[in-house]
């Protein structure tokens, strides 16, 4: 399948899943259940995949991607689950956008992988555009870095951003030391496995949300699994930052869900920002 294809149906899973996400809150406050459903879900049926694929040869860089990526990513986890429990979807999640810019920092470093100058303008342009959705024009053109100083989802937000600019090399770093989906099965249970051990603090606590919310949380972990299922093939292909880049696309769905779903304001003043957006992704997926 063509990676652009992979990209956009990351993007779009990406988006269902921090729609579906902002509703569970509604009925659970549990930001370690849902992080631990995130990667339980997955987990499994990536290792069935797995059976039926075989085992892949394991390259020597295997386990350090592993340790690296499960670590990083509990911590961006929780962090990314914090800033949509406590903030308005809409501010939040256009803050993540600034993963590929982290990433033309982090991946040459951490792969050598250096997008060409048309992919990077594309990458700016997705960025700036995801800034622009986030401009509230009563309080005026930097409100989205105010909002850092003044929201604790906001900060949140940032810091997974960060974070993830950094494991998503990590990602690609596994996928080419093994194969997609053993790199899916193997990410999943690892991080699952280190958050079900934070659990056992208050277990009693945890199980009791479980119980309740077992459905919706299966819902959850079954679209994050469909994202990282796409995206894993999709890094495999093509530099990781492209693939990140077009999957921000999803602030898009997500800021038009939170104007429809919970009413969240701003709409208006978010069509240059698409546009940009839009422009940004046509030099990545056109012109590069």
């Amino acid at each position: 399948m063509n990676w652009i294809i992979l990209s956009i149906l990351t993007a779009l899973f990406s988006a269902l899943k921090d729609i579906w996400s902002k509703f569970l809150f509604g009925s659970s406050d549990d930001v370690l259940v849902q992080a631990f459903f995130l990667s339980a879900i997955p987990a499994p049926i990536f290792g069935i995949m797995v059976c039926f694929n075989g085992m892949p040869p394991i390259g020597e860089n295997f386990i350090f991607a592993l340790v690296a990526g499960s670590m990083l990513n509990i911590v961006a986890v929780i962090s990314y689950l914090k800033a949509v429990k406590e903030s308005d979807i809409s501010l939040v999640v256009p803050l993540v956008a600034l993963s590929p810019i982290f990433m033309l920092m982090t991946s040459p470093l951490i792969l050598g992988e250096m997008p060409d100058k048309v992919g990077s303008i594309g990458i700016l342009l997705i960025v700036i555009g995801t800034y622009m959705l986030n401009i509230k024009r009563e309080k005026g053109f930097f409100y989205p870095f105010k909002a850092l100083w003044h929201d604790n989802g906001a900060r949140y937000m940032l810091l997974t951003a960060l974070i993830w600019s950094i494991s998503a090399n990590f990602d690609k770093m596994g996928v080419i030391n093994s194969s997609p989906i053993f790199w899916g099965f193997s990410i999943e249970l690892g991080i699952a496995t280190l958050i079900f051990i934070l659990m056992l603090y208050n277990i009693g606590e945890h199980k009791t949300e479980i119980i309740k919310n077992f459905g919706s949380l299966s819902i959850l972990g079954t679209l994050h699994g469909a994202m990282i299922f796409f995206q894993m093939f999709a890094v495999s292909v093509t530099l990781v930052a492209y693939v990140i880049a077009i999957k921000r696309i999803s602030v898009l769905i997500v800021v038009i869900a939170g104007y429809l779903f919970f009413r969240e304001k701003g709409i208006k003043e978010r069509i240059i920002g698409s546009i940009l957006m839009i422009m940004g992704f046509i030099l990545i997926t056109v012109f590069k």
